[in-house]
């Protein structure tokens, strides 16, 4: 379930660190709201205290959530530090991840909501304030690992892990910054478009039980309101002002320059993220001895670093497409299984036969087909052994989904068939799509079991 959801999150977030329109946005989404700050006249700029105590609160709210995957998984650790930075810790990165981007979503959807004038630009800020305190709370994690008590992910021994923290603090920021930027953005707007729905209802409540007749003025002269003289300026509160306004600029501004050079230069991928884990989080293995002669090939045992670097590769290969192409694959023959059901329960001719939906099958066939090519189309298999079931598990699925689609409806061109041979092809077809979807499952089981296998 986890690998499940890494793998469809990765998929959504991950294109968005390739384009760099999406880079040049999130940080003009960054820049703009704070050089609007400095630049709107006073009486009209927007409370900078409780925007920043909003995106401090969000803050807490995102280590809150880091520290709450961080429980729940170390409950579920394994043994050895050499197993935890398996899979196990790319998985408890996802988490802290997802903390990371709720919380800073939830604050700018929720400072939107809440704000009369400037939603935008407090929100923006807050979602800002929020996404750089969840950085540091994510440096510190990883960093005092081994310090934490219930908390700790790899480590049981205390010791500071700087190199550790940056490292996966950057990881983190490069699947991470572009991404809440341009999400926060959305969930601001979602937030004004809530607030502004509740405050119609609203009005339109107090309209309806307002009181039809009102008072009439009757005699008295009415008192002219009598206004009352603006005080003088108080320049030392003006100067705190500025000089809080300067500073959350350069505090929020600064950052969002590097920070994004860092998400825009480099193209973030699972398994060099699972490899830079795995570097920082063990120790490095000793190199196998090479025979005196030279001439005897060396022989690694089953928990070499050959054998380790092709689990790693097995498990990249599935997080960054395969268990995706699968998931596409199943609710492909799902789909095309509930029309089976559903043509099943038709109401049968004299002669024990359905009126079956040929369009339709024709369209889940060829959708089959496709999600099949597309599957074929990605990276092969790192272990060679697992490559060929897999891919002859795909042709056969692809062979029963073509043949479903000829017999639904012909192509042009194509020789005539009586309906009892085309009844028997379709028949055909469909027991050769499950064929091969049980030959799919066995292969996708196999390449599964070979990525669990680091560590063991």
């Amino acid at each position: 379930m986890d690998l499940s959801g890494l793998s469809w999150g990765m998929a959504l977030i991950t294109p968005l660190h390739r384009e760099r329109p999406a880079g040049a946005a999130a940080i003009l989404m960054w820049l703009v709201p704070l050089v609007l700050l400095l630049l709107q006249r006073a009486g009209t700029r927007p409370r900078v205290r409780r925007t920043l105590g909003a995106g401090l609160a969000g803050g807490l709210m995102a280590w809150a959530g880091v520290a709450l995957a961080s429980f729940m998984f170390h409950l579920q650790r394994p043994g050895t530090p050499k197993e935890r930075a398996g899979p196990f810790l790319v998985v408890h990165m996802w988490w802290t991840i997802v903390a990371v981007m709720a919380a800073s979503l939830l604050t700018a959807a929720l400072v939107a909501a809440f704000s009369r004038r400037h939603q935008l630009v407090r929100a923006l800020i807050a979602a800002q304030v929020t996404q750089l305190t969840a950085y540091a709370g994510v440096f510190l994690l990883y960093a005092a690992d081994g310090c934490l008590g219930p908390l700790n992910t790899v480590f049981d021994g205390c010791q500071w892990h700087a190199g550790n923290g940056l490292r996966v603090g950057r990881t983190v920021v490069l699947l991470t910054f572009i991404s809440t930027v341009l999400g926060a953005g959305c969930a601001a707007l979602v937030g004004m478009g809530a607030a502004e729905a509740v405050r119609r209802v609203r009005m339109r409540a107090r309209a309806r039980g307002r009181v039809r007749g009102r008072r009439a003025a009757v005699g008295g002269s009415a008192r002219a309101d009598v206004p009352v003289p603006a005080l003088a300026a108080d320049v030392p509160a003006r100067r705190a002002s500025i000089f809080l306004r300067a500073g959350t600029v350069l505090a929020l501004g600064a950052p969002a320059v590097f920070l994004a050079a860092v998400a825009t230069n480099a193209s973030p991928a699972s398994s060099a993220m699972a490899s830079r884990l795995l570097q920082e989080s063990t120790e490095p293995a000793k190199q196998p001895a090479r025979h005196p002669g030279g001439n005897e090939p060396d022989r690694t045992p089953p928990n070499s670093e050959s054998s380790k670097l092709r689990s790693w590769q097995t498990w990249s290969w599935l997080n960054n497409g395969g268990a995706v192409h699968t998931q596409r694959i199943t609710r492909a023959v799902l789909a095309l299984d509930t029309e089976i059901l559903r043509t099943a329960a038709k109401k049968r001719h004299a002669n024990g036969k359905v009126d079956a939906d040929e369009k339709t099958f024709n369209r889940l066939c060829g959708a089959l087909d496709e999600r099949a090519a597309e599957a074929a189309g990605y990276f092969p298999v790192p272990v060679q052994d697992l490559q060929g079931p897999w891919s002859e598990a795909l042709s056969r699925l692809r062979h029963g989904a073509r043949n479903c689609r000829t017999v639904s409806v012909p192509p042009k061109g194509s020789p005539p068939r009586t309906p009892a041979e085309r009844e028997r092809l379709f028949t055909t077809s469909l027991n050769e799509i499950s064929e091969g979807m049980r030959d799919i499952g066995n292969a996708y089981r196999s390449i599964y079991q070979a990525a669990d296998t680091h560590g063991k």
